[in-house]
């Protein structure tokens, strides 16, 4: 990590631990990764390589996207030196809008297929204590096509800087039809998601965000030419850290480990994906959301989306 009272006193004391704020955060790294890496020595020993790759992968994951989150903070805070715990930048970003409504361009290889684009639309909303989803698309001049739909509600708050910061339990309903590959899939995913803007522990910071997720995936996968059904239950999780670097521009990173043919894993598999992006906000509360992920797929997502 990049010493931090180099620019900005006492954030270099609060990434070592002298202040409260700065205990609370090491202690949760240390429990993050802690978890993580025992979760890991438990498969291992088990010798069980598939059940290391479902559920070791993903908590790891979860364990070093703590620790890199908190890497990520302590270099913005080093070069920060705003005083306002919560810009307007932040209050525009997508972890915090109220309704989200968009459409979505995927250039990427997704079940086979790497000369078609995948189309989308999306459509969120979010109170105070609930939120909603709702998504489909298709692969045009092919049978694949995704629908689903979900919910969440808050269990805990992080703060009074705003209601969406805090612990969330979400759950969603997704089918995929691969017609062209013989096969339809349905997943059920129940994630808890902790969403930690920094402005609760310090007001330098409150330009940066943590996301942490980890769930499960109960999916059921029918096979049309055999008419069998197949049942998996993996493990999903990733982090992703977000830094509204001006109130017109956000940077993102970081990695998804999931079953989504469209946007990590490859149905079947447990393999996901590391990503970066970019958001510009527009005029009208347009937005542009331009991501590249590495993985399975590897490829090029596009966003416009209205926001609230």
């Amino acid at each position: 990590m990049l010493p931090c009272n180099l620019l900005v006193p006492g954030t270099g004391q609060l990434f070592r631990g002298e202040t409260a704020a700065g205990r609370r955060l090491l202690v949760t790294a240390g429990g993050l990764l802690a978890g993580a890496f025992a979760g890991g020595l438990f498969l291992g020993s088990t010798g069980a390589s598939d059940v290391a790759a479902a559920v070791g992968v993903p908590l790891l994951v979860v364990g070093l996207g703590g620790f890199f989150t908190l890497g990520a903070v302590d270099a913005i805070g080093t070069f920060t030196d705003s005083a306002d715990a919560f810009p307007q930048g932040v209050q525009r970003d997508a972890w915090n809008a109220r309704l989200r409504a968009g459409l979505l361009l995927q250039v990427a290889p997704a079940s086979g297929s790497t000369d078609r684009p995948a189309l989308g639309a999306f459509v969120r909303a979010r109170w105070s204590r609930l939120s909603v989803a709702a998504d489909g698309g298709t692969l045009p001049g092919l049978d694949e096509w995704w629908v689903s739909g979900g919910a969440g509600a808050r269990l805990v708050k992080f703060g009074d800087l705003t209601d969406a910061a805090g612990l969330w339990l979400e759950a969603s309903v997704r089918h995929d039809g691969v017609g062209h590959l013989g096969f339809e899939a349905t997943r059920v995913r129940v994630t808890l998601q902790s969403t930690l803007p920094f402005g609760v522990f310090s007001a330098r910071l409150g330009r940066v965000t943590s996301l942490l997720r980890l769930g499960l995936d109960p999916t059921w996968v029918r096979y049309r030419a055999a008419g069998a059904t197949n049942f998996e239950l993996p493990v999903s999780g990733g982090f992703e850290v977000r830094w509204a670097l001006v109130d017109w521009l956000r940077l993102y990173f970081g990695y998804e480990n999931a079953r989504d043919g469209l946007v990590g894993g490859n149905y079947l598999g447990f393999l996901g994906v590391l990503f970066a992006g970019v958001e510009l906000a527009l005029p009208a509360q347009w937005v542009l959301d331009l991501r590249a992920l590495a993985g399975t797929p590897a490829g090029f997502f596009a966003t416009l989306e209205w926001r609230l």
